[in-house]
């Protein structure tokens, strides 16, 4: 991930590792304490700057033992991108309605 966008939301990054903001911290943390963990979904454009980002969570998250449903598509950090993945996690979702599993 670009080190201007963690600047931009964390502030300093260095301070960001261990910390509630700190997501591969937080699913150690919770593994280690036995919480059961909902299902994870993950989607990402193969051309989108936080895809390193997404696929080190992935790796750090299978080596906890957890394996988020996790798919990639062509496209960047855009809203174009985000409406159409959006609804690929809306028919993922267990409960979604029926009329989405089509």
């Amino acid at each position: 991930m670009p080190q201007n966008y963690r600047r931009a939301v964390f502030r300093d990054p260095a301070a960001l590792r261990g910390t509630r903001d700190d997501l591969t911290a937080l699913l150690a943390q919770q593994v280690a304490a036995g919480v059961k963990l909902p299902n994870l979904y993950m989607t990402c454009g193969t051309e989108d700057f936080i895809l390193p980002a997404n696929e080190s969570f992935y790796r750090a998250a299978k080596a906890q033992g957890v394996t988020p449903t996790y798919e990639t598509f062509a496209g960047v950090h855009n809203w174009d991108f985000w409406d159409t993945h959006s609804k690929d996690v809306l028919r993922w979702l267990p409960d979604a309605p029926a009329g989405l599993h089509n």
